[in-house]
């Protein structure tokens, strides 16, 4: 069995695209260079794309998919 620690982020999303299809929604985001995460109490760079697929629902919007892939450095690879 596997436990996950708790890890603390501090990040700024950037928005790269959202297009909205009815009632439901795809946002694609990055973080910044220099986004870090702390683990183990110790800073780590934290680079990551992500796509979230939105779905309305009850006049909300709710998170259906979330997905992140990791890259070494953004613009690169």
């Amino acid at each position: 069995m596997t436990t996950h620690e708790p890890v603390a982020r501090r990040t700024v999303f950037s928005y790269d695209a959202l297009n909205v299809y009815g009632d439901t929604a795809v946002v694609r985001t990055h973080h910044h260079k220099g986004a870090t995460a702390v683990e183990n109490g110790k800073p780590v760079t934290d680079l990551n794309r992500e796509v979230f697929v939105l779905h309305k629902i009850d006049n909300q919007w709710r998170i259906v998919p979330y997905t992140f892939n990791t890259d070494p450095v953004q613009g690169e690879g």
